[in-house]
């Protein structure tokens, strides 16, 4: 797979032009990470409140 926009790369710089591939999946793991971890903490934070509002009915 070639670059299709080779004439446009000989004149001007377009970005996203020459895209590099470890780059975009190393950009949708961290995205990916980042999603994990805020579902993550979100869950842990909706059981804490359900344990801390067993112990107080106790």
């Amino acid at each position: 797979m070639g670059f299709f926009n080779s004439a446009v790369l000989g004149e001007v710089y377009v970005i996203g032009a020459t895209r590099n591939i470890y780059l975009d999946r190393l950009a949708l793991w961290l995205v990916g990470l980042t999603a994990g971890g805020v579902a993550l903490h979100g869950f842990l934070r909706i059981l804490g409140g359900l344990f801390r509002r067993g112990r107080s009915n106790s």
